[in-house]
């Protein structure tokens, strides 16, 4: 009678599938309730219930026009705005300057002495204030749909 030799996984490498299956799975589990952060920032607008502010940014509406080193800034939408960003740059290489101007709907502000030496693009980012569950305030920059470009 032949013997036949059953072959198993050796309990060390079975271990070691193991621990990685689990980090794996923490992983997993640490970037979905990451994600629960941005909704965690909530801004009303004109007396309305809370919404998540990454929802408030699709009504953010700004208009910028350049004149030589001036940048005018018009908000046309509702609701206001706390900073904006300034990314200035031509192709790969450009910078970001931070500018608060507490931009109410439907007022107009002019940033000066943007450089637009050798830029040939420069894009208006929206950074609302919102309020967390703990009373405390958060920036938050907007996603790119809501930027304004402007071509120089």
């Amino acid at each position: 009678m032949k013997r036949e030799m059953k072959r198993a996984v050796s309990p060390v490498i079975t271990t070691v599938l193991l621990i990685l299956l689990v980090i794996v799975l923490a992983a997993i589990i640490f970037l979905w309730a990451k994600g629960f952060n941005s909704e965690a920032i909530s801004k009303s607008i004109s007396g309305s219930e809370p919404r998540a502010i990454s929802l408030v940014c699709d009504d953010v509406k700004l208009s910028a026009t350049i004149s030589g080193s001036d940048l005018s800034i018009v908000n046309q939408g509702n609701v206001p705005v706390y900073k904006v960003g300034i990314r200035s740059g031509n192709g790969a290489q450009s910078t970001i300057t931070e500018k608060e101007i507490n931009l109410g709907a439907g007022s107009t502000t002019v940033v000066s002495d943007v450089d637009t030496t050798g830029i040939d693009k420069i894009e208006v980012i929206p950074i609302l204030l919102g309020q967390k569950e703990d009373n405390t305030y958060e920036q938050y920059s907007c996603p790119k749909d809501n930027w304004q470009v402007i071509t120089i």
